[in-house]
């Protein structure tokens, strides 16, 4: 029963993709049975609502830097070092764009920490290089 389970799922990036979000959901979820079942009964049903529930789900503060984060890993031409997107949030393209020093995220914990559940860190074997994309194609 299960292997013909495994079997549809793994045939379906999406669907995969859709089942690994709801993992990251009951991840960060306390773990009382009453949160737990709360959480099972409202999770989305569909991989574009999953998405929208886990960008809305980003607080305020967080906000301000997983946007232009999310933004600069969509739009880039080659991937971003963690070096290179920490220094890139930082900057600050309001009213008179600057650099804003205080801005700086501390590491690439923090990076994830913005942008729960939708990035990625790519660890290059050999090097000390790691990169940042997008979690999935379909976001």
């Amino acid at each position: 029963m299960f292997s013909v389970f495994y079997e549809k799922l793994l045939a379906d990036p999406i669907r995969f993709r859709w089942v690994e979000c709801q993992f990251t959901a009951l991840d960060s979820c306390a773990r009382s049975q009453r949160q737990l079942d709360l959480l099972l009964a409202s999770l989305p049903r569909s991989l574009d609502k999953t998405y929208e529930r886990m960008l809305l789900g980003i607080s305020e503060e967080p906000a301000e830097d997983a946007r232009p984060a999310l933004t600069l890993l969509c739009c880039s031409k080659e991937p971003l070092t963690v070096p290179e997107l920490i220094e890139a949030i930082a900057v600050k393209l309001r009213d008179v764009p600057r650099l804003n020093p205080d801005g700086r995220l501390d590491d690439e914990e923090e990076i994830h920490q913005i942008c729960p559940g939708l990035i990625e860190l790519d660890r290059h074997p050999g090097s000390t290089r790691v990169t940042v994309r997008i979690a999935h194609f379909s976001l």
